[in-house]
């Protein structure tokens, strides 16, 4: 039988430390992982480095496991949590 295993998991640490600054301290990231908050993984994409345009997927899986659905997933939703913490 085969093993399952999370794609997930294949998301770098670095990667899952700045998307939780991002969603905890309301940290903004740079141009990839912004790309990847917003949804916009065709962005993320073209901004990827060589170490994460192969794991392009698991990071989103992680993000969207990991990270509240509503501070990612559009430019939207991104633009509004990062302007709502500036005024707290």
């Amino acid at each position: 039988m085969a093993e399952f295993t999370n794609p997930a998991d294949d998301c770098p640490q670095a990667m899952q430390d700045a998307l939780r600054a991002y969603a905890e301290e309301c940290v903004p990231r740079g141009g990839f992982l912004m790309a990847v908050l917003r949804g916009d993984l065709f962005e993320a994409a073209l901004r990827a480095d060589d170490t994460n345009r192969p794991r392009l997927a698991a990071i989103a899986l992680w993000t969207f496991h990991n990270i509240p659905r509503a501070i990612h997933g559009s430019p939207e939703k991104v633009k509004a949590f990062l302007e709502e913490e500036k005024v707290h």
